[in-house]
């Protein structure tokens, strides 16, 4: 199977896109089915992460040209599997967000204990392998640190940097993008 340029035709082996495809063609979801005649393995398996995998009640968001950029030169640039998506993303949150900071459970989710409304202490990222599908933060949470999706809180005051890395994987979840 081959890849389509841009007039359709089959012109590179699967695997192999043009490099000026990359990033842009995506549309920043690190998902090369949009690519492929056939889709990758990874791109149909059960697994693979995506908003409706979570569903949280925030609306689309309008397009965010700034964000947008961000992410496509900061985050997900030469991102081209699921797993280089989710590392650059977690290098970005790793980088950006000040520790300790104060967050607000805005959804409950199935794995975590918080409840919408709940305050807490974020204390620091999660190790790497277990952000993998997700970005995951450590809270303070009866006496001990315990993991809980990002996605699931939105930051109080806090420092610029850390506000601003939240926010954007908040929109990156809230426009449907996937690992």
């Amino acid at each position: 199977m081959n890849a389509r340029d841009a007039t359709g035709t089959s012109s590179v082996p699967v695997g192999m896109a043009p490099l000026h495809l990359s990033i842009a063609a995506l549309r920043w979801n690190c998902d090369f089915r949009v690519l492929f005649e056939v889709p990758c393995a990874w791109a149909t398996e059960a697994t693979s992460v995506s908003a409706s995998s979570f569903p949280l009640p925030m609306p689309e968001p309008k397009l965010n040209r700034a964000r947008e950029r961000r992410i496509e030169l900061e985050i997900v640039v030469d991102a081209y599997t699921p797993e280089e998506c989710a590392m650059g993303w977690y290098y970005y949150l790793e980088e950006n967000l000040k520790f300790p900071f104060k967050a607000k459970c805005v959804s409950a989710r199935s794995v975590s204990p918080l409840t919408k409304g709940e305050e807490v202490e974020v204390v620091a990222m999660a190790k790497e392998d277990d952000c993998m599908r997700e970005p995951f933060v450590l809270i303070r949470f009866a006496g001990r640190k315990l993991g809980v999706p990002l996605s699931q809180l939105a930051v109080s005051k806090t420092a610029r940097e850390t506000h601003q890395a939240v926010e954007d994987w908040r929109y990156w979840v809230a426009m449907g993008y996937e690992f």
